[in-house]
């Protein structure tokens, strides 16, 4: 099963996103919520965030991040977070992914904060 996952890489190859340096944003998965379907995410800002719906998954392959799929039309929805404040993300991938297979992957949600669009990450395996 890897192997349609390997097969379905963008085309882009390696991942290429401008992380996030600053702390003020974390992404982490919520304890026992993890499965091939979906996984739900705690987003915790320290500044005043905008996100929408979009999301990349990347699987990480001889030490290399690859986006899997990332060729979707996504619902243009902004959310805001204010300040000292969270929000459960509550993900279901198959409709972009499918049933994720054993590997080492990373959720990564774009975010924008006063500095301008960036990406935070969090990484998962199985």
């Amino acid at each position: 099963m890897l192997t349609i996952v390997v097969s379905s890489l963008s085309a882009c190859g390696k991942s290429n996103l401008k992380f996030s340096d600053e702390d003020t944003v974390q992404l982490s998965l919520r304890e026992n919520t993890l499965s091939p379907t979906g996984a739900e995410f705690i987003l915790k800002t320290d500044e005043f965030i905008k996100y929408g719906e979009k999301f990349i998954i990347e699987i990480q392959l001889d030490g290399k991040w690859y986006s899997i799929n990332n060729e979707s039309d996504w619902i243009a929805i902004e959310y805001t977070l204010q300040a000292d404040s969270e929000v459960a993300l509550e993900i279901d991938w198959t409709s972009r992914y499918g049933e994720l297979p054993e590997g080492k992957y990373r959720f990564i949600k774009p975010i924008t904060i006063s500095s301008g669009e960036q990406y935070i990450s969090c990484e998962f395996n199985f």
